[in-house]
């Protein structure tokens, strides 16, 4: 029988963190928090990783409007680490991945590639662009109807999906979507 997938923190020492009816929540030592009752020694490194990413603190100033650090700390975990993905926000020897969700401001967000991560795939980022087209295909969307969301030829959006498929290490669309499956990006 396959083992079952668990969250990060549940009976491991890596840390979920999630987002929940718009409040932050956390996996770590078997418990699960709201994000207030985090850890200093874990809060320090997340705010770490938020201080070393120069581009999204002046985006959180600028686009967000935040001065506050706690707001800016909450805002920069909810566009970095807010998916319920059951892949570690921070594994056991501290080390943070922080991953590509739909927030559902993809497109329309003014801190958009600055706060938050892009799709990282074994053989590349994906660009701002791609991203938004890898959002509308595993959302079901054709090819024509990507195509008209961004007024182009369906063979620019071929092409553009055939460069998503490489950088993520897939062969066809339904590898993609399979792709998307493992990070619980798809919503239903």
């Amino acid at each position: 029988m396959r083992p079952i997938n668990l969250p990060a923190g549940l009976e491991d020492k890596g840390v979920e963190i999630y987002l929940h009816k718009g409040n932050l929540r956390v996996i770590s030592n078997g418990r699960i928090l709201s994000f207030e009752l985090l850890s200093e020694d874990i809060r320090d490194v997340f705010v770490q990783h938020m201080m070393s990413n120069k581009p999204a603190l002046l985006s959180l100033q600028k686009d967000f409007g935040l001065e506050d650090p706690e707001a800016m700390l909450i805002q920069y975990i909810k566009c970095n680490f807010g998916n319920f993905d059951c892949i570690a926000d921070m594994n056991e020897d501290g080390m943070i991945a922080a991953e590509c969700w739909d927030c559902g401001r993809r497109g329309v967000c003014s801190g958009e590639g600055k706060v938050c991560g892009r799709l990282q795939g074994p053989n590349g980022l994906l660009t701002k662009r791609e991203t938004e087209i890898f959002f509308l295909l595993i959302d079901g969307k054709s090819h024509k109807m990507i195509a008209d969301h961004f007024g182009t030829h369906i063979q620019t959006i071929q092409t553009q999906l055939k460069d998503i498929r490489d950088k993520l290490g897939c062969h066809s669309s339904i590898e993609v979507m399979g792709f998307a499956m493992k990070r619980k990006m798809l919503t239903m």
